[in-house]
């Protein structure tokens, strides 16, 4: 094996032909790529490195992967300032050289060099006890590694990676494994070795790994080191295969020398789950990607973004949309290309073409996928069919619902309009926004009147609307119109796509996915009263790579207004509170399929239908609460918002109601007769203000 990096003899052929089209590489960048080095190769602590730089040494998360660090640094040593190399101490590092032991897997596809003592001593609970003494971890080590290749490259068909036997030095053509103490920074690192395997130009490179020799150091793995060590294999080695393929996959970086890798680290993550799915590391960084709803897919920096690792949904998506092969196939896409080139946005764009059979492009394929990010969390179960991932409960909520954190921007009162930019949204290139309206029972139905002569509404052409209805008419239409105008940035210059999504009364879901030219345009919804909400998502998507722009604060944006016609409905405003009768009253409980009688509250509103108390208006839920008595005036129950798990609130403004099950507090049935309920309504839960009450007669029918 080759104990030494040939820095030398790293070619940087794509390098020197960004390079000649750069615009500047600047101090400050050269410093960052030095700085990010030197953490990845324990020249400088994290703690140190965040205090140099201002930032919270206290709050510095685990740095996944150290690839794209090591990659940036080596691709462009020579291209740094020289005096800056001086001044900053950084050390070209070489392979490990000091590790005494040496394990070759049981398939030999690895050979792991190790130690048992030192600084760098492997993770050792227990020693086995045959002739050569290897620890358990190491043997395990093994174990990964060859199950990871042989899924990789026998099942799924990839390269295997380029050996480093070549080198003079060399002798097994094995692939080089060093374990190594990377403390608590990072989980791996696969360093990009010779990249001059065929040639000038060679979009193949050779590589080797350092995977962490004790990950009990990880707190979350301080129990389950093995599990740590079991997705470290995939991710890296993965790495090892893309640099196989193309080392040079990526997008230029704002400084036109170094690159974004996020195809590379969002697939290699996806690699995770597809091999050992059970472990779910990447679940730790899903908040990163969900919580940046506007965030292009190409949002990326070497150390300290962790939205690429939780990108790692959207490979996910296209394994389960469309079957596991088309990473491969995106990735020998990305291979076959000649020379530097935005290869991942082209090479899936084709893919999907081909596989999809024409039907979808990555436009309207990202559209799905925000559909899919939609569906995660509390709103998982509700999915329509075919759409979601197959893990999705267990995701995070797709953004959250609060306006003010600038995901999901929620609208409750209409009409809306545009005023100094309010409504005006700015996703990313191949990034989202969403948008969703609630409480659109509070609209108001526009009624029209038709003489007719022939057929029937709305199919008789002949017929004339009325507006005065003192001169007859035939047919009296209900209808109502919901338009939302929008304007959508033109400088995108391909169609946006939109997906509607209707939230019924009963849970369930309609989709409606299309696209539209950029401009304005106006879209008109019918009897909006008859959902909970409608959302929709804009994506601007595509694959020219170059139309996001890392370094603005966004790129494209999306205006919308609500005009006239979403007049709130006259009669929801100013409602006063109120406690209703129970119902169904008689309850007949051998007619009932649920036997649930049902207490309603009506919270009062102001002139635009909101309800003046509530969480979400005066910061304190209104408080419910309903005692049942039998007629010898005993206490059978008691019921409010925390013995029945909450007040269900049926999406209308301020109207709420609570469930009793038909039985007393000990869990058993009452019998037949009738009760009395006494329903009172409280401003909070600490019943400030007693806002109304009600005492009913139930009968009960057993």
């Amino acid at each position: 094996m080759k104990k030494l990096l040939l820095a030398l003899t790293v070619m940087l052929f794509w390098g020197e032909a960004i390079a000649d089209n750069a615009t500047g590489f600047s101090i400050e960048r050269q410093r960052e790529i030095i700085e990010d080095y030197m953490l990845v190769t324990g020249q400088i602590s994290p703690q140190a490195l965040a205090a140099q730089r201002g930032e919270d040494v206290d709050e510095q998360p685990i740095i996944k992967c150290g690839m794209p660090a090591v990659a940036d640094f080596v691709l462009n040593h020579d291209k740094i300032d020289p005096g800056l190399l001086k001044s900053t101490g950084v050390q070209l590092q070489s392979r490990p050289s000091h590790l005494d032991q040496t394990l070759d897997s049981p398939e030999g596809y690895f050979q792991i060099h190790y130690t048992v003592s030192g600084n760098d001593a492997v993770y050792q609970p227990t020693v086995d006890d045959n002739s050569n003494g290897v620890p358990d971890y190491v043997d395990a080590i093994a174990g990964f590694l060859d199950s990871v290749y042989t899924h990789e490259v026998v099942n799924l068909g990839y390269p295997a990676p380029p050996t480093d036997g070549f080198y003079p030095s060399g002798g097994s053509d094995a692939y080089d494994i060093y374990l190594e103490n990377l403390g608590t920074g990072y989980y791996g690192v696969t360093y990009l070795d010779s990249t001059q395997i065929d040639g000038p130009g060679s979009l193949r490179g050779t590589s080797f790994i350092i995977l962490n020799s004790d990950y009990t150091q990880i707190g979350a793995y301080e129990d389950a080191p093995l599990l740590a060590a079991a997705v470290t294999c995939a991710h890296e080695f993965f790495h090892a295969v893309q640099f196989g393929i193309d080392f040079t996959e990526g997008e230029p970086d704002s400084d036109g020398f170094t690159i974004r890798r996020h195809w590379m680290e969002m697939s290699a993550v996806w690699m995770e789950e597809e091999i050992f799915d059970n472990v779910n590391d990447y679940y730790g960084y899903l908040p990163y990607f969900f919580d940046s709803a506007a965030a292009s897919l190409q949002q990326f920096r070497p150390t300290g973004d962790f939205h690429p690792y939780g990108a790692a949904v959207y490979p996910i998506y296209l394994d389960e949309r469309f079957g596991a092969d088309v990473i491969r196939d995106i990735w020998l896409r990305c291979g076959g290309s000649e020379g530097y080139g935005p290869d991942f946005l082209e090479a899936a764009g084709i893919i999907i073409d081909s596989v999809s059979g024409g039907t979808e492009t990555f436009g309207t394929s990202f559209a799905e996928f925000a559909l899919w990010n939609y569906f995660t969390g509390p709103r998982a179960g509700v999915a329509p069919a075919g759409i979601g991932y197959s893990e999705r409960l267990f995701y995070p909520a797709a953004y959250s619902d609060d306006s003010d954190d600038g995901q999901i921007v929620v609208h409750r009162s209409y009409p809306i309009f545009i005023t100094d930019d309010a409504n005006q949204r700015n996703p990313h290139h191949n990034g989202t926004f969403y948008t969703r309206f609630e409480e659109l029972r509070t609209i108001q139905r526009d009624t029209s009147y038709w003489d007719c002569d022939t057929g029937t509404f709305p199919n008789c052409l002949d017929s004339t609307e009325v507006t005065d209805t003192t001169l007859g008419y035939e047919i009296m239409h209900i209808d109502s119109v919901f338009t939302v105008a929008l304007a959508l940035d033109n400088s995108f210059t391909e169609d946006w796509g939109i997906t509607v999504i209707y939230e019924q009364e009963d849970n369930g879901i309609l989709v409606d996915r299309f696209s539209v030219p950029t401009g304005s345009i106006g879209l008109d919804f019918y009897n909006v009263q008859e959902y909970r909400s409608i959302a929709m998502a804009f994506t601007p998507a595509s694959t020219n790579w170059e139309w996001y722009d890392p370094t603005a604060s966004y790129d494209y944006f999306v205006a919308y207004l609500i005009p006239e016609n979403g007049l709130v409905d006259s009669s929801l405003i100013d409602l006063p509170a109120a406690v209703f009768a129970p119902y169904p009253n008689p309850a007949e409980l051998a007619t009932m399929d649920d036997q649930i009688i049902t207490f309603k509250f009506q919270i009062p509103t102001d002139s635009s239908s909101l309800p003046l108390y509530g969480e979400e208006w005066s910061g304190a839920p209104p408080y419910l609460v309903v005692d049942v008595f039998n007629v010898a005036g005993e206490r059978i129950c008691t019921l409010d918002e925390f013995s029945t798990e909450g007040a269900y609130n049926n999406y209308r403004e301020g109207e709420y109601k609570i469930e009793w099950d038909v039985k007393n507090s000990s869990g058993s049935n009452v019998a037949s007769g009738v009760y009395v309920a006494y329903g009172r309504l409280y401003t909070d839960p600490k019943k400030g203000t007693l806002l109304a009450e009600k005492m009913a007669k139930v009968a009960v029918i057993r």
